[in-house]
């Protein structure tokens, strides 16, 4: 009996027992050198972390200790290696190169880059961006090989200089990224003042509302009636600008539109409507307008290489079978066109 009591006693206990926790303390991983070399490059390059963050990871994670000068030193290493390498890579199959001048803080880096990898052959960092300071790496890479068919570029006039200085006339096509960015700022400016004029004109006519109550609200009418007028023509001017803007960018800068030369008559045709509307704000109309002006050969560049592509293509698929006519009917050689595509 003493037994049993004693084996219920002991499961009752098991069962109510408090549950034993884990230790929170586990030992550190061992990690080599070599590893911790590699960890610290992968989260400064690739995840693009700080030296202190580098410092907490190693120190929680793996119980290791570093210094953020030593961190320093082993990135700088890597960079210069890197660098070796890069000199000694071959140039000469980028066919569109892509340049910028982007920012590290408050350095400018002269950025190239090959538009079918995305491979960055150059990323100097240099004090100044006129054309001696892009003309000289330029020329570095040109010794590796590079010669592309044509470059992209915004309408920096160091960089194209510079371009010019080492490649002498090879095409600078331009870039439609800040063109359409350019128009885009500029309709949505108008359409801020547009509702500007609408809040100026909706708390006079409460002042209206009151001076009526009063008896005096001939003192605001012809007040009034200007600032209707002046809304109307910010709305009228916003709506305009915000029509053209948009046909620039879906019509003339889109990769799938017309032939070049329909392009440029839109072109040419927005910067005129410009021009005729450019009276009524031009500190806003008149540097985007005149910008557009001067850059529409380069900017439509693309358009140029597009319809030399596409001639190609149809003249391939001709000779392949493609008909010539759609009124007969006659078998296609799909095969063929899209061997050509």
């Amino acid at each position: 009996m003493r037994a049993q009591c004693e084996l219920a006693r002991r499961a009752v206990d098991l069962e109510f027992a408090e549950p034993t926790a884990p230790s929170l303390v586990e030992p550190f991983p061992r990690v080599s050198d070599a590893w911790v070399r590699r960890f610290v490059l992968g989260v400064v390059l690739i995840v693009h972390g700080s030296y202190r963050q580098v410092v907490e990871l190693l120190r929680d994670l793996f119980g290791v200790s570093l210094s953020i000068g030593t961190i320093h030193t082993w990135v700088v290493q890597a960079a210069q290696r890197a660098a070796g390498i890069n000199r000694e890579q071959d140039l000469s199959g980028v066919r569109v190169g892509l340049h910028d001048e982007i920012f590290q803080g408050n350095q400018p880096v002269l950025a190239g880059i090959d538009a079918a990898s995305t491979c960055c052959y150059l990323l100097p960092g240099v004090e100044q961006r006129d054309a001696d300071t892009w003309g000289v790496p330029l020329l570095d890479a040109t010794q590796q090989g590079l010669d592309p068919d044509y470059t992209v570029a915004d309408a920096g006039t160091g960089l194209r200089a510079g371009q010019i200085a080492a490649w002498g006339d090879k095409p600078c096509h331009g870039d439609v990224f800040h063109v359409r960015q350019r128009g885009e700022a500029l309709a949505n400016v108008l359409t801020r003042l547009a509702e500007g004029c609408a809040s100026r004109r909706q708390a006079l006519e409460l002042k209206m509302d009151g001076a009526k109550d009063a008896g005096v609200g001939r003192r605001l009418s012809a007040r009034l009636g200007r600032v209707r007028r002046v809304e109307v023509q910010a709305r009228l001017l916003a709506g305009d600008v915000k029509i053209l803007t948009g046909w620039l960018g879906r019509d003339v800068l889109s990769l799938a539109g017309p032939p070049l030369e329909e392009r440029r008559e839109l072109f040419d045709f927005i910067v005129a409507q410009l021009r005729l509307r450019e009276h009524l704000a031009p500190h806003r109309i008149r540097p985007p307008r005149v910008a557009l002006h001067r850059q529409r050969d380069d900017v439509l560049g693309f358009a140029r290489v597009l319809d030399s592509k596409l001639a190609s293509i149809a003249q391939r698929a001709a000779v392949l079978g493609a008909p010539s006519l759609p009124d007969a009917p006659q078998e296609t050689n799909v095969n063929g066109i899209l061997a050509a595509l």
